[in-house]
């Protein structure tokens, strides 16, 4: 089980000497076996090189009376009886070296030998980022990878990161440390896992396909912005370890071929599972046909960011915003279903909103003219009563002020029928004039 990333279990690691120090000591220990060796070499022919130096030195000097005794002792070490001594060491210096080469190479499938050789004076080396250090960030990582050999084995070596990016090594399998903007040294065989790039990301997402609850294939394009979770304290790092070092290993197999996504596919693959089962509990009239025109699919968009930010968040994820461009049926035949439907739902909206404007104009002209026939009917009202007090009594008006009374009363009588309400005070009035007229008749005859 892996460690949990945090700041006080992963600090960042200082040059440390000790590997350095070790590799001196192990030259001094060669060296001095060596001298030693070669002593006892010397001592074990019983040398004398004398006799051969002398004749020489005393051409040369011949006041000095022979040579030095140290001379004579250099001229014995260097003498091949006692050289071949050394042959093995040198030899098995040469075949410890050659064997470490050549497994290496074998071990970490190197190139070529020289690589090896060149990994080898690495892993020898030790000290800050003094040298030429692998400028890395998340895009180039893959391909610097495969051409570097301290990206493919590990350190020792110095990598620089940019400030955007956030670094997850390990040693052996098992994490060590995160690694921040900046210059780092490497420990031998630590290795660069993976690098993440902390700034704020888009991805479009187009025919996102998902079943609706009666059976329809809906196919929808849309857009969501996210980034890896800041620190909570506000402190640097800005970054989240926790969030960072569980993203590395975050690995998830898409199909039935074995095909490995890594987190930089979660959150399409989070809000695709989100929209799905938001889109399962909707008909899908409901969504290819919404009520707000103005902006359709802003409450599926806001219902879909809850759910998936929810989900993103337990990964170290921040889902930021999302944003749906379109929804539409996946078969022409659905959508040419769908168009039809809306086109004649249009047309009898349309034709309802014209059918409820003619029958308010027809209940207006009505209105006008029951208006009209009410002045009229008080109009004659008054004229007839004037002419009553006027004092005409002939008996040919009033058969005709009767038969209009009686005409007046019936087109009364049939307005209150087609429209009641209407001449609720004029018709009792018409009763009773017409009641007088005939009283006044019977008078008469």
């Amino acid at each position: 089980m892996r460690r949990r990333f945090s700041r006080s279990t992963a600090p960042p690691l200082p040059y440390n000497p000790v590997s350095r120090r070790n590799s001196v000591f192990l030259l001094l220990a060669i060296i001095v076996v060596t001298l030693i060796w070669w002593g006892v070499a010397y001592h074990a022919e019983r040398i004398d090189a004398a006799p051969g130096i002398t004749g020489f030195w005393l051409a040369r000097f011949p006041e000095s009376g022979g040579p030095p005794a140290f001379l004579v002792f250099i001229a014995g070490m260097f003498s091949w009886r006692v050289l071949r001594h050394l042959i093995p060491i040198a030899v098995g210096i040469y075949f410890a070296y050659d064997t470490a080469v050549n497994l290496i190479w074998t071990l970490y499938d190197l190139p070529d030998k020289k690589a090896a050789q060149k990994f080898l004076r690495r892993l020898r080396e030790s000290g800050p980022c003094g040298q030429k250090s692998v400028t890395l960030s998340a895009a180039t990582l893959p391909e610097k990878r495969s051409e570097s050999i301290l990206l493919q084995i590990g350190g020792p070596g110095c990598v620089k990161l940019s400030g955007s990016d956030a670094a997850v090594t390990e040693i052996h399998n098992r994490s060590l440390r995160i690694l921040s903007k900046g210059k780092h040294w490497l420990l031998p065989f630590e290795y660069i896992h993976d690098i993440l790039d902390l700034r704020v990301q888009e991805r479009d997402i187009a025919n996102a396909v998902s079943r609706t609850k009666d059976g329809i294939e809906i196919s929808a394009d849309l857009k969501i912005i996210w980034r890896i979770k800041r620190n909570p304290a506000g402190s640097a790092p800005l970054f989240d370890p926790n969030s960072v070092g569980k993203l590395a290993y975050k690995h998830t197999v898409k199909d039935n071929n074995g095909t490995v996504s890594d987190w930089r596919g979660m959150p399409v693959g989070t809000v695709k599972g989100a929209l799905a089962g938001i889109i399962g509990r909707y008909d899908a009239d409901e969504l290819l046909h919404p009520a707000d025109e103005a902006e359709p699919y802003r409450a599926l968009a806001r219902e879909l960011a809850n759910k998936a930010r929810a989900a993103l968040g337990k990964n170290g994820i921040e889902l930021l915003n999302v944003h749906i461009y379109s929804v539409q049926a996946t078969a022409p035949e659905v959508q040419e279903y769908f168009l039809t439907y809306w086109t004649t739902h249009s047309h009898m909206k349309i034709q309802k909103k014209g059918a409820e404007s003619q029958a308010l104009s027809l209940e207006d002209q009505e209105r006008v003219r029951v208006e009209t026939e009410e002045l009229m009917i008080q109009a004659i009202l008054q004229g007839i009563q004037r002419a009553r007090s006027a004092g005409g009594g002939a008996r040919a008006a009033e058969i005709v002020t009767l038969r209009l009374i009686e005409t007046l009363e019936q087109m009364a009588l049939l307005t209150q029928k087609t429209k009641p309400g209407s001449y609720l005070t004029l018709v009792p009035q018409i009763k009773r004039i017409h009641q007088e007229l005939e009283d006044d008749g019977s008078q008469a005859g």
